[in-house]
């Protein structure tokens, strides 16, 4: 998105995007929407961890392992 020394290329509207958030194309921009892919992560993470540690997952892996036994 950007090079050392030069000023970021911002993409014209189009059909598809009306107007193109411009502070996407700044370092501050750039950080703030990885840090969400980060946040949204961990949360995903936790809340498989979460789902994994109910008794009704349990059921359904000792019906899978069953399944998918080889043996």
């Amino acid at each position: 998105y950007n090079q050392p020394g030069k000023q970021p290329h911002i993409p014209m509207a189009d059909v598809t995007i009306d107007n193109p958030p411009a502070d996407l194309f700044t370092r501050t921009g750039w950080a703030d929407f990885t840090s969400g892919f980060w946040l949204g992560g961990c949360g995903g993470a936790v809340f498989a961890w979460f789902l994994c540690g109910t008794l009704h997952v349990n059921t359904l892996l000792n019906l899978a392992g069953g399944v998918w036994s080889v043996g």
